[in-house]
C-alpha cells in the first residue's frame, strides 16, 4: 500500500484513523480476514482507491461456522464462498462506517479542543467559555501533571482569568477540625459592584469546573476577589468582602 508519509510506520495504524483523512464517498469494504494481519497493515488497499477499502480483519463472513455455507468436500466450494462474502459485504461496509463516522468526530472533537499546555500558559492559546475549558480539561494531554498541582493551577487560573495575582492561603485553624480549608485570592482591583458581581458569578462557574477536576477533593477550596490596593476611606466605592473587611 502507497502512503504519502513515507517515514511513518502504518503497520499498527487503525484503517479508521487513515481512512478518515482522506474524502471517501459511496465506498466498499472487504475483509479479506485475520489471517493477513501477520504481514500486513490493518489497511490493506491504497486509500486514493475510492471504490474499495481491503482491510486485514475478518468480516461477518470469517466469524461464522463454515458448516453454514457449505458441505463437506463441496466442489463450488470457492464460488459459494465469494457469493457469500459478497452477500455480507453491504453489512461489513456499514459497521466500518460507523466506526469510520466515530473516528471523524474524536478529530473533530481533538482539532477543536486539543490545546498544548505551553500555549495555554504562554497565553497563546485561551478557551474562554466555561464548555471549552472544561473540553480543555478533559482532553488535555497534561491532565495528569495539573491534578492537585496547584502552582501549575494558580498559573492556569491566571491565564483564563487574565488576572496579575493570585494566592493561594491555607485558612487559619483549619485542622482544628481535621479539616484542610485553602482559599484562592484573586486580585482583581477597581471594581464596581456590578463588576464585582458579574466577576463573582464567571470565577464561580470556572471554580467549580477547576475543583471538581483538578484539585484533591479532601481539601475544601474556595475562592475569593479582593482588591487590596484601594485605600479605605468613606464616600467610596466601598464592597464589603470585596475592597472593605468589618
Amino acid at each position: 500500500m502507497e502512503h504519502k508519509h513515507l517515514n511513518t510506520n502504518i503497520q499498527e495504524i487503525k484503517a479508521e484513523s487513515i481512512v478518515a483523512l482522506y474524502d471517501l464517498q459511496n465506498f466498499a469494504v472487504e475483509m479479506k480476514s485475520i489471517f493477513y494481519r501477520n504481514y500486513s497493515p490493518d489497511l490493506m488497499s491504497n486509500p486514493n482507491n475510492k471504490e474499495v477499502v481491503e482491510l486485514s480483519r475478518d468480516g461477518i463472513f470469517h466469524l461464522l461456522p463454515e458448516g453454514l455455507f457449505f458441505e463437506k468436500d463441496d466442489k463450488k466450494f470457492q464460488e459459494k464462498k465469494e457469493k457469500a462474502m459478497l452477500f455480507f459485504q453491504p453489512f461489513d461496509t456499514e459497521y466500518f462506517n460507523l466506526s469510520l463516522k466515530l473516528e471523524k468526530e474524536i478529530n473533530r472533537i481533538c482539532e477543536k479542543y486539543q490545546f498544548s499546555l505551553t500555549d495555554f500558559l504562554c497565553g497563546n492559546v485561551l478557551p474562554k467559555s466555561e464548555e471549552n475549558i472544561l473540553n480543555f480539561i478533559s482532553l488535555s494531554n497534561f491532565v495528569n501533571t495539573i491534578r492537585g498541582n496547584e502552582t501549575l493551577i494558580i498559573d492556569i487560573l491566571k491565564n483564563i482569568l487574565n488576572v496579575p495575582k493570585i494566592e493561594l492561603v491555607k485558612n487559619i485553624n483549619s485542622t482544628s477540625e481535621g479539616i484542610i480549608r485553602k482559599t484562592f485570592i484573586i486580585h482583581i482591583s477597581n471594581l464596581s459592584a456590578e463588576e464585582y458581581a458579574r466577576e463573582n458569578q464567571r470565577v464561580s462557574k470556572l471554580f467549580e469546573i477547576i475543583k471538581d477536576n483538578l484539585l484533591p477533593f479532601e481539601i475544601e477550596y474556595s475562592f475569593e476577589i479582593k482588591d487590596k490596593e484601594q485605600e479605605f476611606k468613606l464616600g467610596e466605592n466601598l464592597i464589603l468582602g470585596y475592597n472593605t473587611n468589618i
